[in-house]
């Protein structure tokens, strides 16, 4: 990851960033006044819109400048054909669980494939 750039090229990331509005009332933005720890978010399910299960967080990248990315892993059974992709962090809104609003599985499907080697240090 460089700069403000994201590690899939999803664009840039700002606190505040969200996509959609379909999470309803019970939403929060990631930005809330308590930060949430990385072992509690790293493998928990990922809701659409339509509250359905659309993926898990399956890592969280930090940036050099502080912007996050959320990898989570999409399609497949019990790990066999799931794919890896970015979204920033931004993007997640907690409510009654972790939701990325207006998406499904199908777009994030058709996002471009996260590979660590080409946006990690490791």
């Amino acid at each position: 990851m460089t700069g403000g750039s994201s590690a899939a090229g999803t664009g840039t990331m700002g606190q505040a960033g969200r996509m959609g509005t379909g999470a309803g009332s019970a939403a929060t933005s990631t930005s809330s006044s308590k930060p949430w720890r990385a072992s509690k978010l790293i493998g928990a399910d990922i809701y659409g819109a339509d509250n359905k299960k659309i993926g898990e967080i399956d890592d969280l990248l930090v940036g050099n400048g502080g912007d996050m990315q959320a990898v989570i892993s999409v399609g497949g059974f019990l790990g066999i054909g799931e794919k890896l992709v970015s979204v920033p962090y931004s993007d997640l809104q907690h409510g009654e669980h972790w939701m990325l609003p207006g998406a499904n599985q199908d777009s994030l499907k058709n996002r471009p494939e996260f590979k660590y080697a080409e946006h990690t240090n490791d």
